[in-house]
């Protein structure tokens, strides 16, 4: 089983004439004991809002993320914030 899921993760910015898509669908599946790193992408805004959609902190447009079984889009913030501060959170950082 997957400890880290991500299906079809967006996360646009603006409307119209200023929309920026920052995330277009990433599909992401790490295991247990897996290593994954963000490295140079072609904009580094894009690996921090990939890792705040991970991390919970900020809301993706549209997909599916789960962390250990547990679905975050359909947590809601104070429960977000506990699974955050949790056992079973993961650490990630970027290199």
């Amino acid at each position: 089983m997957a400890i880290l899921e991500t299906k079809d993760l967006r996360k646009i910015y603006g409307s119209g004439e200023n929309e920026v898509h920052a995330l277009d669908g990433v599909s992401i599946s790490v295991e247990e004991g897996e290593f994954v790193a963000c490295y140079r992408v072609h904009r580094a805004a894009v690996n921090l809002t990939l890792l705040n959609m991970i991390g919970g902190l900020d809301r993706p447009t549209s997909c599916s993320v789960t962390i250990r079984g547990k679905e975050l889009l359909k947590m809601k913030d104070e429960e977000l914030t506990i699974f955050r501060r949790s056992k079973h959170w993961l650490c990630f950082s970027e290199l």
